[in-house]
């Protein structure tokens, strides 16, 4: 019902901007949690770490330098696959636009910010996509959809869920 409410409240809007959870969810439940957001009408971001390539704060923090990261990323995947970076502010938007990224994640990104980036994007390599993701919610969708991102990531689709409370009875004669 969550996923639902923000998926029809951002189409509203913006029709083409798809909505994504995250990989968190809760120990155990995480194929019943992504596949519930999917019958929603929104898009799995990836089912855990070996589903997808991506470069995120904590390995460029050990490579050392983004432009490296990105290079040796893209040229050790599979032809159809594509390498996502995350980056925390313009000045990493930048190199990794520059740098052959296929999907930036802005993390944490103000609205006015991920605008920029979009609009970078747009008049210097429009086949990059850009995701847009940390402390989302439903709240300020309108603003949301105006930074002009392809994708926005919510956790809060799982773990701000709300989960029906049932139990089954079985009664003896």
């Amino acid at each position: 019902k969550k996923t639902k409410g923000i998926l029809d409240e951002i189409k509203k809007y913006c029709p083409k901007l798809q909505l994504l959870e995250t990989r968190k969810s809760t120990p155990g439940l995480r194929m019943y949690e992504k596949y519930a957001v999917r019958l929603a009408g929104a898009r799995n971001h990836r089912h855990g770490l070996d589903s997808g390539a991506m470069l995120k704060e904590n390995h460029l923090r050990s490579i050392g330098y983004l432009e490296p990261g990105i290079l040796k990323l893209s040229q050790s995947l599979p032809i159809l696959s594509l390498a996502e970076v995350e980056v925390t502010n313009l000045d990493e938007f930048r190199r990794a636009l520059q740098c052959g990224a296929d999907v930036i994640m802005l993390d944490n990104f103000s609205f006015a910010d991920a605008r920029i980036a979009s609009e970078e994007r747009n008049l210097k390599k429009p086949t990059v996509k850009l995701e847009l993701s940390g402390n989302l919610d439903e709240k300020k969708i309108e603003d949301l959809v105006q930074t002009g991102v392809d994708y926005v990531s919510m956790g809060a689709l799982i773990h701000k869920a709300v989960w029906v409370d049932m139990s089954l009875q079985i009664y003896k004669d």
